[in-house]
């Protein structure tokens, strides 16, 4: 496999170069161009969902596809929805927690979760994170530009979710209620903080409150 990721153009893709029989997973819908002897899978179970899950929103949400080359080499490439970027993150046994809808492609070795909603459900933001875990490459799609901290031992950082893009499984989530007294507005009235060590990747733009703006400018019914 060989992969390419255009990080010059001022929207990024994603073009990777199959062997034949070699795979690759990706978001469905995420597609931009492929081989004619590209094989699309779009029944992948490659993500372990909660049974409460399983005739939700979610499931559509979170379902991926397999690309595989058959009978030669082919080629196919991936590009993300919204204007930003791809960060390309590299496994080597360790887990990475990613925003529910930020994934973009992987290699297939990666597996994959969905962990909690609470804290998510509870900050008014992102309902699901999803853990990759393995060997590979794993692939997220980001808002606006990219931001990584790499934060040290015990040194933490309070961080909007809707900015949120991963963070590696060693660094540690806590959600905090404000001090009281303090005027919070909807949807804002729990910290989230991450405390190191470990590395945390943001994104400059919300999807959320962006979807928001727009919002305003729609003609009304």
């Amino acid at each position: 496999m060989n992969v390419n990721l255009f990080k010059d153009l001022q929207n990024p893709i994603l073009e990777v170069e199959l062997e034949k029989d070699e795979s690759i997973r990706a978001e469905s819908g995420a597609m931009m161009y492929m081989s004619s002897n590209i094989d699309i899978n779009t029944h992948d179970s490659s993500t372990d969902l909660p049974e409460s899950l399983s005739d939700s929103v979610a499931k559509d949400i979170l379902s991926k596809s397999l690309f595989r080359a058959i009978q030669k080499k082919g080629q196919i490439a991936f590009a993300p929805p919204s204007n930003g970027g791809i960060l390309e993150i590299k496994l080597s046994g360790n887990s990475v927690y990613a925003d529910g809808v930020s994934f973009l492609a992987s290699t297939p070795e990666l597996t994959f979760s969905i962990q909690g909603s609470l804290k998510g459900m509870l900050a008014g933001k992102s309902l699901f994170l999803q853990k990759a875990s393995g060997y590979g490459l794993l692939f997220l799609k980001y808002f606006g530009s990219l931001i990584e901290k790499d934060l040290a031992e015990g040194e933490s950082i309070i961080v909007d979710t809707g900015h949120l893009i991963a963070y590696e499984d060693s660094v540690k989530f806590k959600i905090q209620k404000p001090r009281e007294g303090k005027h919070i507005q909807a949807g804002e009235w729990i910290i989230c903080k991450y405390v190191g060590p470990g590395k945390i990747w943001l994104q400059t733009r919300n999807r959320a409150e962006f979807a928001k703006v727009v919002h305003r400018y729609l003609p009304k019914k």
